[in-house]
């Protein structure tokens, strides 16, 4: 058989098997390829007969082939061929560079609530063999607010805030993650419950997340109503928070509600359990009376332990401001008509 020099198009060709063009969070790297000399400027394959070696101990025939990769890394795919007509053969001429690339995962850690004006610390972590980082971008409602691994933060205006991270790998796979975070204002609680977490909800353009909502540009928050130990009355703050509850339900007609009361976690559960109830209903009686329609309110089985926004479970041994947090109602937004999973009390 004779042998001979050839040179073709795609010699020094390199291909990154199915990089992402789109940023996500979570990357399922593809471990096959498909080549097709045709597609790489070769002309009239019929003459000739096509031999592969994939780099991995597997070979391969045929102008077209597919190749399945067992683990990630860089293989150079060689191509040998030979003329059917004249017997000439031309081994490792012409080379394929592939990467395989890992899978990745982006996470993050970042609180669900924090106070006006409060720096909160964000950081994320990148499951997989990262093949390094190229550049790191933190965004706040879509303006840049840090190109660092792990930045404080600060926002300024209450209300719900959308949060994204997008990470450029050293390969140029782009990793995102979005979420949201709510900025509270000094008179209501710092730390998110179970009740409100949330993510972010669009019904025709209304945005709304937990007990907040975006409506004509500007942020209504329905605020909690907190009452005294041992004690199932409406106070003089409880009820002038009410009323600006009232006012923004009066905005968010498209929305319903879920009621949700707490206490501490000392006691006996069911009798904590008909405390939350009675506020809850005391809380909705109220907003009927002042104009809400009772079919936009539900109440939500109170949760009586996993709730505590602070270390303070015997109201009797913690300061009354500390307690006072604890035994709350709040409220939670919900689209109209879908408040049917909800457990009826």
């Amino acid at each position: 058989m004779l042998r001979s020099c050839l040179a073709i198009s795609f010699t020094a060709l390199s291909l990154s098997v199915a990089t992402a063009q789109e940023c996500v969070s979570n990357y399922n790297a593809a471990e096959c390829i498909e080549i097709d000399v045709i597609d790489h400027g070769f002309q009239d394959p019929e003459n000739y007969d096509f031999y592969w070696d994939f780099n991995d101990g597997q070979k391969g025939k045929g102008s077209k082939v597919e190749h399945c990769y067992e683990e990630p890394g860089d293989y150079t795919v060689k191509l040998t061929l030979v003329n059917k007509v004249t017997g000439a053969f031309y081994p490792e001429e012409m080379q394929l560079s592939v990467v395989v690339l890992p899978e990745l995962h982006i996470s993050w850690e970042l609180p669900a609530q924090v106070r006006k004006g409060e720096n909160f610390e964000t950081s994320f972590f990148i499951d997989g063999e990262s093949p390094g980082i190229k550049s790191i971008e933190w965004m706040v409602d879509g303006e840049l607010a840090s190109t660092t691994t792990n930045p404080v933060l600060q926002v300024h205006t209450p209300g719900v805030h959308a949060i994204h991270l997008k990470v450029i790998t050293s390969n140029s796979l782009s990793l995102c993650k979005e979420g949201t975070i709510e900025v509270l204002q000094d008179a209501s609680f710092k730390y998110a419950t179970r009740f409100l977490r949330d993510g972010i909800h669009d019904v025709s353009g209304l945005l709304f997340s937990g007990n907040s909502a975006i409506f004509g540009g500007d942020t209504l928050s329905l605020q909690s109503v907190f009452f005294t130990p041992d004690d199932v009355n409406l106070t003089a703050e409880a009820t002038a928070i009410l009323k600006k509850n009232i006012e923004a339900l009066g905005q968010l007609k498209t929305l319903d509600i879920l009621i949700g009361s707490f206490t501490h976690s000392s006691g006996f559960y069911y009798v904590n359990r008909e405390v939350s109830l009675k506020r809850s209903n005391l809380v909705k009686t109220y907003l009927i009376k002042h104009g809400v329609k009772e079919e936009r309110i539900k109440i939500a089985d109170p949760e009586v332990y996993a709730p505590l926004v602070n270390t303070c479970i015997y109201s009797k041994d913690c300061e009354f401001a500390d307690a006072s947090l604890n035994l709350r109602t709040d409220f939670k937004l919900i689209e109209e008509g879908m408040l049917h999973w909800v457990k009826k009390y």
